[in-house]
């Protein structure tokens, strides 16, 4: 009942469908499986069913944003002033690596023209290692390399992922999340040249949909 008066009330206050739905699904996570171990006494099960049942809002479906030409061209041109910007662009464009795989890649992960992502001190988000080719000028881009345990994008690279949108976002990327749009870059070129499975094993989806 609560979560329906919440749906019809932020719908006649103007909200978009997207917004009600992320607050909907933060308040799932309360039940996840995980979090239904540490309550005791255990809440009701049928209740939280009913609300589990409460079918989400009709979304409008819009093409994910990906970055201009004009874009990319910018962050070549102003990115290499800081170092561990560039290279964090640098691994999202052209080798679709995700902001966490960023924050932990090391100089170690890069073997033999390919970066290596997973299966050592990192746990990719499928749980699984992939090998993603780089092109000779992206090694090149990514300037000299350090000890393999360092990290590539420096010792503060979490910080350096939190600061990187703004700085994109100077530049004239228009995504709400655009070191991810990068990446969504790098799987669309990849589905381009190659379909749907190659982009899927680069990028570490668990399917190709």
């Amino acid at each position: 009942h609560v979560a329906q008066q919440y749906q019809s009330q932020r719908m006649a206050a103007g909200f978009p469908a997207t917004t009600i739905n992320s607050v909907m699904r933060a308040g799932r996570s309360v039940f996840s499986k995980k979090a239904m171990l540490c309550y005791n006494p255990a809440p009701p099960t049928d209740a939280i069913d009913d609300f589990l049942m409460v079918p989400r809002l009709r979304e409008e479906e819009k093409l994910p944003e990906l970055p201009t030409a004009e874009n990319m061209e910018a962050a070549h041109k102003h990115l290499p002033a800081k170092p561990a910007f560039y290279r964090a662009f640098l691994l999202a464009s052209y080798a679709g690596l995700r902001s966490g795989e960023i924050c932990a890649a090391r100089w170690g992960w890069i073997q033999g023209g390919a970066v290596y992502v997973g299966g050592r001190e990192f746990t990719a988000k499928s749980k699984k290692w992939r090998v993603v080719p780089l092109a000779p000028e992206v090694l090149a881009l990514l300037g000299d390399r350090g000890a393999d345990d360092a990290l590539i994008v420096g010792d503060d690279a979490e910080q350096t992922m939190i600061d990187l949108p703004v700085a994109l976002g100077t530049l004239g990327f228009k995504s709400r999340t655009p070191v991810h749009s990068c990446r969504r870059l790098f799987g669309s070129l990849v589905a381009e040249a190659s379909g749907l499975r190659a982009a899927q094993a680069m990028l570490g989806h668990a399917s190709y949909a």
